[in-house]
C-alpha cells in the first residue's frame, strides 16, 4: 500500500511538473515573432516553390505575395533580424522537415561573418522559439550555442528568466499572456515578408575595403553546408545579394564567394544594383521600402521563371491556385489598411509601387516640387498622375484608387489624404 502511494505521488508530481513546463513555454517565450512565422505552421497542406533566408534587408526586401500575383510562384520569407548563415542553415533544415521547397534563396549579406549567431539572443529566440522541440531542433541548439546555460534557455523557455526568479516576473507573464490571447488575431498575411513604408534619402555607408581578406569564414562553411543539404534533398540552392549600399566592400566578398560557388556549380543572383538608394530605402540602415522591395521581388521572379523554371515544375493544381488567390485577397485588405493609415506623403508614395493601386495627386504648383520628389513620382508614373488644382493653397490632396480587374467596373476610391505642401518635399 505504501509503495502504491509513492508511485501515485511520483506520477502526480511528474504530471504537474510537465504541465508547469508546458505552461511556462506559453507564458515566458517571446511572441514578437508570432505574426511572421505562425502562418507557416498553420499551412498544413501548402507546397512551397521557394524559401528565402537572410537578415533584415532580405526580410524587408522580398514580398512573397507579389511573387505569387505576378509570377504564380508560392514562397515564404524566413529572413529574420540579424540572422547569420549558420542560423539560416538550421532554419532551412527545420522548415524543410515541414514543407520541402523546390528552391532556396540565401542572402550573402553576412558572408564575411565568423558568428554562429548574433550575441543578442533575442534575435535567435525570435527565429527558433516557435519550432517544437525535435531531434532537428536539439541538433541546431547544440551546434550554434556553446554554453550550457544558453542551450538550456533554448530547450526550456522558463530558464530564460532564471536570473530574475528572485524578482516576480509577473509583468513578463502578464504581457505574454496578453500577446498569446491576441496572437492568432495579429497574424501577418505577408508570407513572412515585412512591409515598412517610408522614404529616407541619406547617403551611402563608408566601409574600409582594406578590412577585406580572402579566407574561408564560418559563414562560408555554413553556406557550403546549405549546398550539401539542398543537393541531398533535391532542392536547388541559389545564393543572392540583396541590395545594400556598401557596394565596394560587398564586391570584394561577392567575387571571392562566387569563386567557391562556381567550383560547386551553384547559381548566384546579384541584385546589388537593382535599386536606387535615394528613393528605395525607408531608414538610414538601408532597409528597403516597398519601392525597393518591388524591384527586388520582380528581379527574383524573372530569374525563377527564366532561369529555373526549366529545372522544376511550377504548375499549380486548382486547389493550390484557389487557396493562394484567397490568401492574396486577404493580403490586399492588409495592404489597403497600410495605405489608409499612412500618415506622411513619402510613406503613401512608397506604397503606391504596388500595381493594384493608382493615385491622383492634386497640387497648386508642380514647379515647387523638390528634385527627389519629382524623381519618385516619375518612377511611379504608371500608377500616379499629377494634376493641377487652383483650389488648393499650401495643401496637396492625394486620392488613392484600387484598380478594377477590367471589364465595365470602375476603379474604386480607397481613401483621400491631404498634406501640407511643405511636408511633401522629400530631400
Amino acid at each position: 500500500m505504501k509503495k502504491l502511494r509513492i508511485i501515485i505521488s511520483a506520477t502526480i508530481f511528474v504530471f504537474i511538473a510537465a504541465a508547469a513546463i508546458s505552461v511556462s513555454g506559453i507564458v515566458l517565450k517571446s511572441y514578437d515573432n508570432y505574426p511572421k512565422f505562425k502562418p507557416f505552421f498553420n499551412d498544413k497542406n501548402t507546397d512551397y516553390d521557394v524559401y528565402f533566408f537572410g537578415a533584415s534587408n532580405a526580410l524587408n526586401g522580398i514580398f512573397p505575395m507579389q511573387l505569387w500575383r505576378d509570377f504564380g510562384v508560392t514562397s515564404y520569407n524566413f529572413a529574420w533580424h540579424k540572422s547569420t548563415i549558420a542560423l539560416d542553415y538550421w532554419l532551412l533544415r527545420l522548415t524543410a522537415k515541414m514543407h520541402k521547397p523546390k528552391i532556396v534563396f540565401v542572402d550573402i549579406f553576412s558572408i564575411d561573418s565568423e558568428l554562429l549567431v548574433d550575441p543578442n539572443l533575442y534575435y535567435a529566440h525570435g527565429a527558433l522559439d516557435l519550432f517544437p522541440l525535435s531531434t532537428e531542433k536539439i541538433r541546431a541548439i547544440n551546434d550554434i550555442f556553446k554554453s550550457r546555460a544558453t542551450k538550456t534557455e533554448f530547450f526550456f523557455p522558463f530558464y530564460l528568466y532564471h536570473n530574475s526568479w528572485k524578482k516576480t516576473p509577473f509583468p513578463i507573464i502578464k504581457s505574454n499572456l496578453k500577446k498569446y490571447a491576441l496572437s492568432d488575431n495579429n497574424l501577418l498575411p505577408t508570407k513572412g515578408g515585412e512591409l515598412r513604408a517610408a522614404i529616407t534619402s541619406s547617403g551611402r555607408f563608408n566601409v574600409d575595403v582594406s578590412d577585406f581578406s580572402k579566407k574561408q569564414t564560418t559563414s562560408i562553411q555554413y553556406a557550403q553546408k546549405i549546398i550539401s543539404y539542398c543537393r541531398e534533398n533535391g532542392i536547388i540552392p541559389v545564393f543572392m545579394l540583396v541590395p545594400y549600399p556598401t557596394q565596394d566592400y560587398m564586391e570584394e566578398w561577392k567575387d571571392f564567394f562566387c569563386e567557391t560557388l562556381r567550383s560547386d556549380g551553384v547559381s548566384f543572383l546579384d541584385m546589388s544594383r537593382t535599386v536606387d538608394f535615394d528613393t528605395d530605402k525607408f531608414d538610414r540602415f538601408a532597409h528597403l521600402n516597398p519601392l525597393g522591395a518591388q524591384k527586388v521581388t520582380e528581379c527574383i521572379g524573372n530569374y525563377i521563371t527564366q532561369e529555373l523554371a526549366k529545372k522544376i515544375d511550377l504548375k499549380k493544381n486548382p486547389s493550390v491556385h484557389e487557396k493562394w488567390s484567397r490568401d492574396y485577397q486577404v493580403y490586399k485588405q492588409f495592404y489597403n489598411t497600410k495605405i489608409i493609415s499612412a500618415d506622411t506623403f513619402s510613406s503613401t508614395l512608397s506604397l503606391l509601387s504596388n500595381t493594384d493601386y493608382r493615385a491622383e495627386i492634386f497640387l497648386s504648383d508642380e514647379e515647387n516640387l523638390s528634385e527627389l520628389t519629382r524623381k519618385i513620382i516619375g518612377r511611379l508614373r504608371e500608377n500616379v498622375t499629377v494634376l493641377p488644382s487652383k483650389e488648393l493653397e499650401n495643401q496637396v490632396k492625394v486620392s488613392v484608387f484600387i484598380k478594377s480587374n477590367g471589364g465595365e467596373s470602375k476603379d474604386s476610391l480607397l481613401c483621400e489624404k491631404k498634406f501640407i505642401a511643405k511636408s511633401i518635399q522629400i530631400q
